[in-house]
């Protein structure tokens, strides 16, 4: 709005009005605004329509960080942002404890320079896939069996994700790098597999069969594991594993042997039944032995 004496010009801010630049010409004469400072208003008001929507956008952007850090804060895994440049930008408390500094010590640091992790079974350094996020873009994880030095002097089994930060242009302006510690789960799996490898022993040395069943409703059984009773039958070819048993064991389900199994399934009573002919072997003289596992599986030992 513009008379002789008056100029108003709205300030904006994504088109909508949120002030005004107001002038007034107090002089006595009837001079009317020269042309030039009737420009500089509108240009005034302008500018200031920018400034006002940085300002917003930066308090938005500051609001939009903080929501963020603290969603980050409160998760139950280590977290680390970097930029572009592999630079930290931020550490959660869960990655300061496992990597042993505290977040001021690692902010301003290349990721490098503050986790030292490497391959459990060979002991050499392993690389952080900071550099492969940033090339590519696409989300990558740690190599199994990965360990990590903490400057605390402890050692952490770590399962670690990495993935990358996108800007509304498409581009990558850095990563997060998610990890936790796993060292517990580590120690489980290898006693798993140490027990595994002692079962395994004991089962080829037995003299006798073993049939592990699963089952979910106590009428169909799964073979989990089986060992002929028959020393002849070893190189036979049988794949039985994961097979339904009456598949295997054609007319089992007409047995004493089968009665037995549903009823030991059910009420987890041992029973020892002498078994009936069915398919596959001569049975006369054999003797089973049935137990409900902890598990909730079927064991039967077969002994003659």
């Amino acid at each position: 709005m513009k008379s002789e004496r008056f100029i108003r010009e709205p300030i904006r801010i994504r088109g909508k009005e949120v002030g005004s630049i107001s002038v007034f010409y107090r002089g006595e004469g009837e001079i009317a605004f020269l042309y030039e400072e009737g420009q500089i208003v509108p240009s005034l008001a302008e500018r200031l329509g920018k400034i006002l929507q940085r300002i917003e956008s930066m308090r938005a952007l500051s609001e939009s960080e903080e929501r963020h850090r603290v969603t980050l804060s409160s998760i139950g895994d280590a977290v680390l942002s970097t930029d572009e440049f592999k630079i930290v930008t931020f550490a959660n408390d869960v990655a300061c404890d496992l990597i042993g500094l505290n977040e001021d010590k690692m902010v301003g640091k290349r990721v490098g320079e503050i986790m030292d992790i490497f391959g459990e079974d060979t002991g050499e350094p392993a690389e952080i896939p900071v550099e492969f996020v940033l090339k590519t873009g696409k989300k990558v994880g740690l190599a199994n069996h990965t360990g990590l030095r903490s400057k605390n002097g402890k050692i952490y089994s770590i399962a670690d994700s990495a993935a990358p930060i996108t800007r509304e242009d498409g581009e990558t302006a850095g990563i997060i790098l998610i990890f936790r510690d796993i060292t517990e789960d580590r120690k489980k799996e290898d006693q798993i597999i140490q027990s595994e490898a002692r079962y395994r022993e004991l089962i080829e040395k037995m003299d006798g069969g073993l049939l592990i069943l699963t089952s979910v409703d106590g009428e169909t059984f799964f073979l989990k594991d089986f060992k002929s009773p028959s020393s002849e039958r070893k190189e036979d070819g049988l794949k039985p594993i994961g097979r339904e048993l009456k598949g295997v064991f054609q007319g089992i389900e007409k047995t004493r042997l089968y009665e037995a199994l549903k009823k030991v399934w059910e009420t987890g009573i041992p029973e020892k039944v002498e078994a009936d002919k069915y398919h596959m072997e001569e049975s006369e003289g054999w003797t089973n032995y049935i137990y409900r596992l902890p598990s909730g599986g079927v064991v039967c030992f077969v002994t003659t």
